[in-house]
């Protein structure tokens, strides 16, 4: 099952999306240790994660940082576009990024 992304506003409006239908992120988030993470520990695959817009800003320090244990161009190129959803929700009054999974 895939981890989808999206950005809503305060009144529940999807802003921004990015689907996960290959699994790419919830392998990726697998195979790497986030314990250490403040936010990207509680990514469940299984299920809903929210962060607001105080959060964003650490998700977003998290994703970068695990830049250098991307080992391939797919997932290089799906994590772009996680974080270019969370930078587009960063300073965005009322925003949220809502991690779910995507029933098959």
């Amino acid at each position: 099952m895939g981890i989808n992304l999206r950005l809503n506003d305060n009144d529940g409006n999807m802003l921004a999306q990015v689907s996960d239908g290959e699994e790419i992120l919830s392998k990726f988030l697998g195979s790497v240790k986030v314990e250490h993470t403040v936010c990207l520990r509680f990514v469940d695959p299984d299920g809903d994660t929210i962060f607001n817009q105080r959060q964003i800003p650490v998700l977003i320090e998290e994703l970068e940082s695990l830049g250098s244990l991307i080992r391939d161009r797919l997932t290089g190129l799906h994590l772009e576009k996680v974080l270019a959803l969370a930078r587009e929700g960063e300073g965005v009054p009322g925003a949220y990024a809502w991690f779910y999974a995507k029933e098959e």
